[in-house]
C-alpha cells in the first residue's frame, strides 16, 4: 500500500466544537509506518492515541472521542476524513493543545 504524508507543518487555531475552548492543532509530516497518531502536548507525559475501534471514548452522546494513556481527543472524524478524503493521507503526525 502506498502511504502518503504531508509535505510541511501547519497548525490552525480557533474555539473546540464542543467546548468554546481556545485550542490549537499542529499537523506534521510523519515517518514512512507510523500511520496517523494524535499527540495531546498540553498533558503530562505528552500521550499519544492511535485512531482505531479500541480506543473509542465511552460517550459518544454528541461526538466521537479517542481515548488511551490518560488523553481524549474529541471529534477526530473531520480532521481523519480531511486528510484520507482530499489528500489520500495514511500518515499524520497531529498535535493538540488546550489554550488556556
Amino acid at each position: 500500500m502506498h502511504q502518503f504524508t504531508l509535505a510541511s507543518e501547519v497548525s490552525v487555531t480557533g474555539k473546540g466544537l464542543h467546548t468554546g475552548a481556545d485550542v490549537t492543532v499542529v499537523l506534521k509530516p510523519a515517518e514512512i509506518g507510523q500511520g496517523i497518531v494524535f499527540q495531546r502536548v498540553d498533558l503530562i507525559g505528552k500521550p499519544k492515541i492511535t485512531p482505531s475501534v479500541a480506543h473509542l471514548g465511552q460517550d459518544l452522546m454528541r461526538a466521537t472521542v479517542l481515548s488511551d494513556n490518560g488523553a481524549q481527543v474529541s471529534t477526530p472524524e473531520h480532521l481523519l476524513s480531511a486528510l484520507r478524503g482530499a489528500l489520500g493521507g495514511t500518515i499524520a503526525h497531529i498535535e493538540k493543545m488546550w489554550n488556556y
